[in-house]
């Protein structure tokens, strides 16, 4: 009767529970609808607020049903079936017992509830309802199945068989499981990928179609073991993205960025302090992930509780001296089984929502990370002048923000790993104490209060933990900032041959930064050695209390239950120190995160254009306008735009000119909204940031010009790693009209006769591939293909040719295509612009000294300053602006049919080439690669000989524990001395563990060394080819990624692989001992089960791995493509396509990722329930075989509960360090890249090289790669000592090629380029290179100070500095007048972008002529400066380098009209034709 009445509470208390849930669904008003972006109020900024309107309300759902009407045909006779035989249930509850209590009520309505769930679910044509009912059916059902079949399984005291109206229950409630459990949830769906995924991406494609995540659609069996997954596993190598099937909505960037952006406005309502802020907006945002996992976690730590529970009482029937009852021991085998599956069902789905949680974490915090980019001011991106408002990193490099996104990010979703220890290990530590208490009584409190001693050192060492981990993320923002200053100015690093000074200088971060490493492995060896001794501890201290004071006597059952237990405490104690060193790795990114989302922003409007009326009239009126925080400089007085009043005339063409750094460039930025306002009022058309993703395929030629749309060119040109077309298109829709007429007045259609594939060419990675004229063109071409009606250009004349200025001028600012649009244009070309403009504002220092007409602006004295210092001949008057008919071609070229870009040549091949994943196994090489890098063969000898000797201590220790408990009552000694033995075998056990950790991170350490050493040297000595081709992000990657896996990871995993692979091993070695020849033969079919499974589950999760590594390598390129860009992106309107952009590629890599941990999912449910079958195999030969006694049963039980955890994890950990060997595997692979020729070779030049400076060129051809056709052909050429020699030509006519020929960026492979008589062929590149000096066309500086700037190396006294400074017109003659300049502490941006180009050339200049070279070469060294400020820079040259050769390329013939000859580059479709043409008259 108790029996009847539990079961009958225990069915009671589901059916209620579902009752309410039923109900609650059935009143509820609705589904809560996904926050759109319409409603969060507008009035926040914009990262919490609704200014990207992106989403589209099919955005939120998980697909559409395929071939609906047949599912719920197939479905309609299963669910029939299920309602008779619920039904059967109930008739045979009613009339085959009269009696009315309690239990047979419940026996009768509980069936009949479950009847009418599938009645009404008979009816149901939705799917969410259908999910509903069959999950609360199935649960329902196979719940009662479980009880019912325990109720028959444990023997009755009035019966020793079950009735046969109890099987014929248990039979009908197994055949409605069976029904209910393998029925589908739902129609499989399908959704577009062409919205989730970029063109790129599906073009990769194998399957034919893309489904989405079977979960949805998979049965209540499928979901809990999985099964929707094994379909992942098989597929064949090489697979892609686009062949997985798709996130459920959830999951997906676009959804996931809504609910964080909902949940951040929220939150900040709060006031909380940093770190907490957005750290409680993801836990509101992921509340139902991780309430989820806390739920499952008090579930699963029962069942993993459970199996000791049921060894103490098998144990105890082999000991007692009754002969054993084989049916209660077949119920004790049962219970170890049930245990550890139901934790194995329990433990599978607990991770699946961790990592699901994880996931969307970092889609959530990647986004909007991604959208503060984007209306992050810029300016205070790159400001060096910024200071921390703590002691926290400021985020004033770019590369700080991709650290954030790289690391930073990962750091925060890592913690959702172990949140399930808040529930599991508390919950585990009372059951576990519990059944303690129930073995040795008192005892188990004694030894649970010693190991409190404990606890005051984990709290010290997670101190240090985050104080280390702070340090490291700081040093990590350190190298990674000069990594990609590096990476951005290696021309200019090559050209100075400063690889190595800059190798030394990364070198020098790089060990501060495994200093930290070492010292967070230090303390994480400490740790695990308190983890460790923990279990020790508490198993000496509670034996030794149970023997000695109690004197009591230890026996098998209790002996080997209280080691399962005291393994049990072991781990739960162990997730805490993990969780804390998780943690606060987790609160110190919360922290950097919270203040970069604190940052300032810039104003984006929210309307659309349409809806702006008073938006066209643009106008400073008293305004005064500075950097942004460039008040916090405490280094040098920030630069101010002061009292502006000026208003620019709509439709017309404004000029704006001064001297350089007079503050033209900071004007357009206030025009922008990208400065500070200090005072006065700036407005101007802006366009709204989703302008570009609202625009329609097809537009009409009238409507192509939207008014108060806006668009930007830089003085810099940004141009993304697209084609030509596709960067001048910038996502608007091709009209060949339009699109022909822009290439015409941009003057590109010459260039692209001379491409072999024309406007379809790749630019590469910030146009590496396009010359500097040809790259400010293309950016010219976008502003005018665009539909702005307001053109802000900056300085676009100053990189091309006196003629294609012209061109430029006449046809394109001033021609058809801008009628009507509003031009305010930067440039030093005032004789050529300032006629046609209507409104012209000179500036100087900081104020506007002319405002008005053209005709005005003549007439004043700031017009003839800027044109020239003083007064010139006619004929070098002329000169200066007017296009002397040098080039005959140059007309009819630029007036030649564009209809070339129109031919169907193919597809372009790429520039810059894609990552590429390799597939199968790791090869040998990488291992070999890793272990010779790690340490020498003597070092894993004795590596090896600690393993083997830690793996052997559990044997030991329980072959002790054995013959201590079996000695029982009559043992020859005493409990003291088998406490001290024991004691003894496991405080050297603990001690070879600890020097195995040792030894692997010493390994680790060494190992980051070597191969982070060889891959420096490599990337810096590389070809320039190399660095062309190569895309930045995926060389970020390898610093980044690829170094912290290598740093932090691959030890953990490789000590987890050997030991748990010994360990498995040794567990069946000593389980075979003891269960003999049955074991064997059961153990080798499920092994082999098991090896098949493993099989596919370790070469799809190592592609897999590689999978995630090459779509994390898009993610970079474009955050760094974004941060590089942000205002040109925000001027065009195309923030919410750049924000989209990211969401595809965030979307492919969270699918490589989510499947990445599915398989993992799936595979350890498998080991688990692999090892379940183990357990109880082993729990059957003992309870049969009579042989075997208590003790030897005892410790093959114990070995059997670990094998499960050790195999899963060994194969977890072995695929695992696999997949953390691909990082090495990357590594290795750029490691081995082609490098340069030597950096010296003997013999080696003299000291004084080149002492007279005469350069020889004989029959000179030159070509890019061996594949390709000359780009310089028979060159030949003498220059004297001391010549000044200029060569003008039309952009893209190979003046710059011969530069680099000069320092061999590109190799001769026929004639000679000698220098005094030496061949540079015969020189190594550091004595070559170091020999000469360039400034070449686009200007480089490292950021620092003015001192670091020009003195790169602290070679040079400060004196000298400012004498070059001087000499190139920065610092004023009058000391009265203080700059920027006047300090050389003075702050240098990233790249130098608090300069204008100008200033950034000048001090390339400067640098320059601090180094006294004898060979001088200038490729448009002073095209950003003013014409005045040109004159004095001459003069300059010729002064301080009255004896050395100097080459200058220039597009200002009167910056060579004195040189001693002039040489002319004639554009050829083979071959640029050099011809000299004497002096300059």
């Amino acid at each position: 009767m108790e029996r009847d009445f539990g079961i009958a509470l225990a069915l009671t208390v589901l059916g209620s529970c579902s009752v309410v849930g039923t109900v609650y669904r059935w009143t509820a008003p609705g589904e809560v609808a996904l926050p759109l972006e319409e409603d969060l109020e507008p009035e926040q900024s914009s990262v919490h607020a609704g200014v990207f309107n992106i989403a589209r309300p099919d955005d939120f759902i998980d697909g559409h049903p395929l071939d609906e009407a047949g599912f719920w045909a197939r479905m309609r006779p299963r669910k029939l079936a299920l309602v008779l035989v619920l039904a059967g249930l109930v008739i045979i509850a009613s009339v085959t017992d009269g009696k009315t209590g309690y239990s047979e009520v419940v026996s009768i309505t509980f069936p009949a509830y479950l009847s009418f769930i599938a009645a009404i679910s008979l009816s149901t044509r939705d799917r969410t309802d259908h999910a509903y009912y069959t999950t609360t059916l199935a649960v329902l059902a196979a719940s009662a199945l479980i009880i019912l079949f325990i109720d028959v399984l444990i023997p009755s005291s009035s019966s020793s068989q079950p009735h046969q109206h109890d099987v014929l229950v248990l039979g009908l409630y197994l055949v409605a499981s069976a029904l209910i459990l393998t029925m589908p949830r739902g129609p499989r769906l399908d959704y577009p990928p062409e919205n989730i995924y970029s063109e790129k991406v599906l073009s990769l494609a194998h399957a034919s179609t893309v489904n989405v995540n079977g979960v949805v659609d998979a049965s209540p069996w499928g979901a809990l073991f999985f099964s929707y997954i094994s379909k992942v596993a098989t597929l064949a190598p090489g697979f892609g993205v686009a062949d997985l099937p798709l996130l459920t909505a959830d999951m997906r960037a676009l959804v996931t960025f809504s609910q964080i952006r909902a949940s951040v406005q929220r939150t900040n309502a709060w006031h909380l302090p940093g770190g907490m802020r957005f750290g409680l907006a993801l836990l509101r945002a992921n509340a139902l992930q991780l309430i989820g996992v806390q739920l499952l976690s008090a579930m699963t730590a029962v069942g993993r509780c459970s199996p000791p529970y049921f060894m103490r009482l098998l144990l105890v029937q082999l000991e007692g001296d009754k002969p054993i009852d084989r049916r209660w021991g077949l119920v004790y085998v049962a219970g170890l089984f049930a245990g550890n599956f139901v934790f194995a069902l329990g433990w599978g789905q607990i991770w699946n929502l961790a990592h699901i949680a994880g996931i969307r974490i970092v889609s959530q915090t990647t986004t909007l990370l991604f959208l503060k980019t984007l209306v992050r001011k810029e300016a205070a991106t790159d400001s060096a002048t910024a200071k921390p408002k703590s002691g926290d990193a400021p985020f004033v490099h770019k590369a700080q923000i991709l650290t954030l996104m790289s690391q930073d990010v990962h750091r925060v979703s890592d913690l959702s790993k172990h949140v399930y220890t808040l529930t599991d290990s508390p919950i585990q530590l009372v059951l576990s104490t519990w059944i303690l208490y129930s073995l040795l009584g008192t005892s188990c409190f004694v030894g649970l209060a010693a190991t409190m001693i404990c606890l005051p050192l984990q709290h010290f060492t997670g101190n240090i933990i985050f104080r280390t981990q702070k340090a490291l993320m700081k040093a990590k923002d350190e190298r990674i900032t000069l990594t990609n200053e590096i990476l951005g100015g290696i021309r200019m690093i090559k050209f100075m041959a400063w690889e190595r000074k800059f190798e030394a200088r990364i070198w020098e971060i790089r060990e501060k930064e495994l200093v930290r490493q070492r010292i967070t492995y230090a303390a994480k060896t400490l740790l695990a050695a308190v983890g460790n001794f923990i279990p020790l501890l508490f198993a000496l201290v509670s034996f030794g209390h149970y023997t000695i004071i109690q004197h009591q006597t230890l026996t098998p059952s209790i002996a080997f239950t209280a080691i399962t237990i005291f393994n049990t405490i072991q781990y739960a104690i162990s997730g805490f120190p993990e969780a804390l060193v998780a943690g606060l790795q987790c609160l110190i990114s919360l922290r950097r995160i919270d203040q970069f989302l604190e940052s300032p922003e810039v104003s984006i409007p929210v309307q659309s254009p349409r809806n702006r009326t008073n938006a066209q009239r643009i106008f400073l009126s008293s305004a005064s306008v500075s950097w942004p925080l460039a008040a916090q400089s405490e280094s040098s007085t920030p630069f101010t735009l002061s009292d502006l009043s000026l208003e620019f005339p709509v439709g017309e063409l404004s000029l704006i000119c001064g001297k350089v750094g007079s503050g033209k460039s900071l004007l357009l930025l206030a025009l922008l909204g990208e400065a500070e306002i200090t005072a006065g009022q700036v407005e101007c058309a802006r366009s709204a940031s989703d302008f570009l993703s609202s625009i329609g395929k097809s537009i009409s030629p009238d409507e192509w010009v939207v008014p108060a749309v806006c668009a930007y060119v830089p003085q810099t040109s940004w141009l993304r790693n697209q084609s030509i077309r596709d960067n001048i298109l910038f996502e608007l829709p091709y009209s060949a009209e339009r699109y022909m007429e822009t290439l015409e007045v941009c003057g590109l259609v010459p260039d692209l006769e001379m491409l072999e594939y024309g406007d379809l060419s790749e630019v590469g990675e910030r146009g590496i591939n396009l010359s500097g004229g040809q790259k400010a063109r293309v950016s010219l071409a976008r502003a005018v293909y665009s539909r702005a009606s307001v053109l802000i250009l900056d300085d676009i004349l100053s990189a091309v040719d006196v003629h294609t200025a012209h061109h430029i001028y006449n046809n394109c600012i001033k021609g058809d295509i801008m009628r009507g649009r509003t031009v305010i244009l930067v440039s030093h070309h005032i004789q050529l612009c300032a006629d046609g403009a209507a409104y012209v504002v000179a500036l100087d220092r900081g104020t506007a000294k002319f405002r008005g007409g053209a005709a005005d602006f003549r007439r004043s004295d700031i017009c003839r300053s800027l044109i020239q210092t003083k007064p010139t001949s006619a004929s070098e008057a002329q000169t200066s602006e007017t296009p002397v008919p040098l080039l005959p071609a140059s007309k009819p070229a630029l007036d030649s049919t564009p209809a070339k870009t129109e031919k169907v040549l193919g597809k372009a091949p790429k520039f810059v080439a894609d990552e590429v994943s390799s597939v199968g196994r790791i090869p040998w090489a990488v291992w070999i690669t890793y272990l010779r890098a790690a340490g020498e063969w003597n070092h894993w000898v004795w590596f090896t000989v600690i393993m083997i000797t830690a793996s052997l201590g559990p044997v030991f220790e329980n072959s002790y524990l054995r013959t201590w408990a079996n000695a029982g009552e009559a043992a020859p000694y005493g409990p003291i001395h088998y406490l001290a033995i024991y004691a003894a075998i496991m405080c050297i056990d603990l001690l070879f563990r600890m020097a195995r950790f040792f030894i692997l991170y010493s390994s680790s350490i060494r190992a980051s060394q070597v191969l982070y050493k060889k891959l420096l040297e490599t990337v810096l000595f590389s070809p320039i080819k190399f660095h062309d081709t190569a895309a930045r992000g995926i060389l970020l990657n390898r610093f980044g990624k690829d170094f912290q896996i290598i740093d932090g990871f691959i030890a953990d995993d490789f000590a987890r692989a050997a030991e748990l692979g010994l360990s498995v091993g040794i567990i069946f070695v000593t389980i075979t001992f003891v269960g003999g020849v049955p074991f064997l033969c059961a153990a080798v079919v499920l092994g082999l089960a098991y090896y098949l499974f493993a099989q596919d589950y370790a070469h799809t999760s190592r592609d897999m791995r590689r999978l995630v590594s090459t779509t994390t390598s898009p993610l970079y390129s474009i955050y760094e493509t974004a941060i590089s860009g942000a205002i040109v992106i925000r001027s065009f309107g195309a923030s919410t396509t750049f924000l989209r952009d990211l969401m595809r590629s965030m979307d492919a890599n969270s699918c490589a990722c989510h499947w990445q941990y599915g398989l993992n999912r799936w595979f350890s449910v498998l080991s688990m329930t692999f090892g379940a079958a183990v357990v109880a195999l082993v729990g059957l030969v003992v309870l049969l075989s009579p042989t075997i006694d208590p003790s030897l049963a005892g410790m093959a039980l114990v070995f059997a509960s670990m094998v499960s955890a050790h195999l899963m994890y060994f194969v977890r950990a072995f695929v695992g360090l696999e997949q953390c060997l691909v990082a090495v595997e990357r590594v290795k692979e750029t490691s081995d890249l082609e490098r340069e020729p030597p950096e010296t070779i003997d013999p080696r030049p003299p000291a004084n090289w080149p002492s007279r400076g005469e350069i020889v060129c004989q029959d000179l051809s030159v070509r890019y790669s061996p594949e390709m056709p000359d780009v310089l052909h028979g060159l030949n050429f003498q220059v004297l000592s001391g010549e000044k020699i200029g060569i003008v030509g039309r952009t893209g006519s190979g003046k710059t090629t011969l530069t680099l020929s000069f320092f061999r960026f590109v190799e001769a492979n026929q004639g000679k380029l000698l220098i005094d008589g030496i061949d540079i062929a015969s020189l190594g590149l550091t004595d070559l290179r170091r020999n000469l000096t360039i400034i070449p066309q686009d200007p480089t500086l490292m950021s620092g100070t003015l001192r670091s700037t020009l003195d790169v190396f602290n070679e040079h006294q400060d004196a000298e500095i400012f004498d070059a400074l001087r000499s190139v017109h920065l610092i004023p003659q009058d000391p009265a007048l203080p700059t920027v300049f006047s300090n050389l502490d003075s702050p240098v941006s990233q790249a130098g972008s608090n300069f204008s180009a100008g200033e950034k050339q000048l001090l390339c200049l400067a640098r320059a002529i601090l180094t006294h070279a004898r060979v001088l070469i200038l490729d448009e060294a002073t095209a950003s400066v003013d014409y005045a400020t040109d004159e004095l820079v001459g003069r300059t040259i010729r002064e301080k380098f009255p004896s050395s050769t100097i080459l200058t390329i220039a597009h200002r013939l009167r910056s060579v009209i004195d040189y001693d000859k002039v040489c002319l580059s004639l554009p050829n479709r083979l071959s640029p034709v050099f011809t000299f043409l004497g002096d300059g008259s």
